[in-house]
């Protein structure tokens, strides 16, 4: 996101708006792509009391208001516009950078404006990475990582190479210009936009409030810390990771690197793969159950809620905060 936008003719919102997380229920409810304007201001209603807009300045439901009055709202219309609101300055593109839409692409993709820029990093960097900073378990990290890949090989195959585009975060720490060069090409932007010209400030990028880590995205470009995960993961953590990731991993050009005396922990990743489904599948069973589109928001925010470490204590600990919910709270 730093390097996109030190463009200067690009710009984005300095916080993940994760818009279509609150539209969930309105994309279980209804075919769409354009969703009955009461359905879309209930949810905007909950979305401006959301932790994500907090300290924005943004009012969801003004947005709405502002747009052409009728009974229907094209939802990917709200996410530009909301996008828009957020960005500074003018810009001949915009950039959003929530991870969680790459699941919402085929909504988003309704807009033939909107472009994907995809991003593959090997699993082992990844995992490494999420237990420092003490988000995730390894496998719980290198799961993710699998459905993520899973996701983004889904994307390339709907999209044309035209509105999808996919780098390697080894090339593009590697070499930072190149991708800027790249990515304007791909937006349609003449090659000269892609020098660096802006300083980007930490309220470019996030607001106060967002984890400290996120300062890292503001120091110097490190390609030492590619192979990082070399030295800080123990050889039966990269077997556990490789016998997760293992085939996608390799479908991107990521080699295995465990030694042969280092075998996967079969019982622990059977049980981690358990939970997974299980989420996976309440998951599934909300969305088709989803006539009270406030549980079904407060079901999906409570799945993914990390409670303590340990996969069955947080699996747990996040279906007893989903059973105390009462019925149309929106947390």
């Amino acid at each position: 996101m730093r390097l996109l936008l030190e463009v200067d003719a690009i710009s984005g919102p300095p916080l993940e708006t994760h818009f279509f997380d609150f539209a969930l229920p309105l994309l279980a409810a209804h075919r769409g792509p354009y969703y009955p304007r009461d359905d879309v201001a209930r949810v905007m209603d909950a979305y401006a009391r959301s932790y994500w807009l907090d300290g924005s300045g943004i009012d969801p439901r003004g947005l709405l208001d502002a747009l052409t009055p009728g009974s229907a709202v094209w939802l990917p219309y709200v996410f530009r516009k909301l996008v828009e609101s957020l960005a500074s300055g003018d810009a001949l593109a915009l950039v959003e950078k929530t991870p969680q839409h790459l699941w919402s692409w085929p909504v988003a993709a309704l807009d033939n404006s909107v472009k994907f820029v995809l991003f593959v990093r090997d699993p082992r960097a990844v995992v490494e990475s999420t237990v420092r900073v003490g988000w995730e378990d390894s496998l719980e990290a290198a799961l993710r990582w699998r459905e993520a890949q899973r996701e983004i090989v889904r994307v390339q195959k709907a999209l044309t190479p035209a509105h999808a585009r996919l780098f390697r975060y080894e090339d593009v720490v590697s070499d930072p210009q190149s991708f800027r060069v790249a990515v304007c090409e791909f937006l349609g932007l003449e090659r000269e936009h892609a020098a660096c010209r802006h300083v980007i400030r930490s309220h470019d990028l996030f607001l106060g409030r967002e984890e400290p880590v996120k300062q890292q995205a503001l120091g110097a470009i490190d390609a030492s810390r590619l192979s990082q995960w070399r030295t800080h993961l123990a050889d039966d953590e990269t077997a556990d990771i490789e016998a997760v990731c293992g085939p996608l991993m390799e479908a991107f050009g990521y080699q295995r690197a465990s030694k042969r005396s280092a075998k996967p922990d079969v019982s622990r990743i059977r049980t981690a793969l358990r939970v997974h489904a299980e989420v996976a599948r309440i998951r599934r069973d909300a969305l088709r159950a989803s006539g009270d589109h406030h549980r079904l928001l407060s079901t999906m925010l409570a799945l993914q809620y990390k409670g303590p470490k340990g996969y069955w204590d947080s699996f747990r600990y996040r279906m007893s905060r989903l059973r105390s919910m009462k019925p149309g709270a929106v947390t």
